[in-house]
């Protein structure tokens, strides 16, 4: 920041952690997603044995661990103050897309240069890798793959919006 006032480190909020259960669903037993990534619980893809479910308890656990990093990503990575609505938003962004594209997305950059349609960027990560192939999950052939992601990018943004 160049006020010389020091960035406030936020923390999900519970609403928040909602919103990312929410849109990763719940699966009791493990799957493979849509990008073929082992996945169970609410969206966890550590440690996933395929054909051993942990049952809720943990997997709510391991949501709420598995969050922090995406956490850290957003604080270390935006550089100005945010909304609570922001900061969720963009944590569950990170969490779904990787820490390291979000730290080096336009939409960090934008949001950091201080662009009041930043949040815009989020309804561009609309693409999924399968088998080699990248699939724009707005068409409706790839949609079966997709798993809800451009409601999820819909949503985020709105989220990102609210003051």
């Amino acid at each position: 920041m160049n006020d010389g006032l020091k960035k406030i480190i936020m923390a999900l909020s519970a609403a928040g952690l909602i919103f990312i259960a929410m849109h990763e669903g719940y699966s009791p037993a493990p799957y493979l997603d849509g990008a073929k990534v082992a996945t169970d619980g609410f969206g966890n893809t550590v440690n996933v044995v395929m054909g051993k479910a942990r049952g809720m308890v943990q997997d709510l656990v391991n949501l709420l661990r598995n969050t922090q990093s995406a956490q850290d990503a957003v604080n270390r990575c935006i550089h100005v103050q945010m909304t609570q609505n922001q900061f969720d938003a963009m944590t569950d962004f990170a969490f779904n897309t990787g820490n390291k594209a979000f730290c080096n997305s336009t939409l960090a950059k934008r949001f950091n240069a201080g662009d009041k349609s930043a949040c815009d960027e989020m309804l561009n990560w609309v693409w999924i890798t399968r088998d080699g192939v990248k699939l724009d999950c707005r068409l409706p052939q790839n949609t079966k793959y997709c798993g809800g992601l451009v409601t999820r990018r819909q949503d985020e943004r709105a989220l990102c919006m609210e003051p």
